[in-house]
C-alpha cells in the first residue's frame, strides 16, 4: 500500500515537472520569436536610413561635382555651359520671333 502511494507521488512529480517544463519551452520560444521579430524590424529600419542617406549623399555628390569646377571636369563643365548657353539662346530667338532656329 505504501508502495503505491510513493508510485503515485511520483508519477505526479514527474508529470508536474514535464508540464512545468513544456510551459517554459512554449515561454522562452515565444520570448525567441518576439525578440527575433524586434530585430527584422529593426534591420528594416536601419536599411531603409542607410538607403535614405546614400540616395541624399549621392544627391549632395551630384550637386557638388557640377557646381565644384575640377582639373579634369573642365571638358565636360565647359560643355554643359555651352549647352546651357545655347538653350537660353535659341530660347531667346524663339522669344524674339516665334520661330526659333532655322538651320
Amino acid at each position: 500500500m505504501q508502495e503505491k502511494k510513493f508510485e503515485q507521488e511520483r508519477m505526479n512529480m514527474i508529470r508536474s515537472f514535464e508540464t512545468e517544463m513544456e510551459s517554459k519551452a512554449r515561454l522562452q520560444k515565444q520570448q525567441v520569436e518576439k525578440t527575433e521579430q524586434m530585430q527584422e524590424n529593426e534591420l528594416r529600419q536601419m536599411s531603409k536610413k542607410i538607403r535614405s542617406d546614400q540616395v541624399g549623399s549621392t544627391r549632395k555628390q551630384t550637386i557638388f561635382l557640377y557646381t565644384r569646377p575640377s582639373i579634369f571636369g573642365f571638358i565636360c563643365l565647359g560643355k554643359r555651359d555651352e549647352d546651357i548657353q545655347g538653350r537660353s539662346e535659341a530660347r531667346a530667338e524663339v522669344n524674339e520671333t516665334g520661330t526659333g532656329r532655322t538651320a
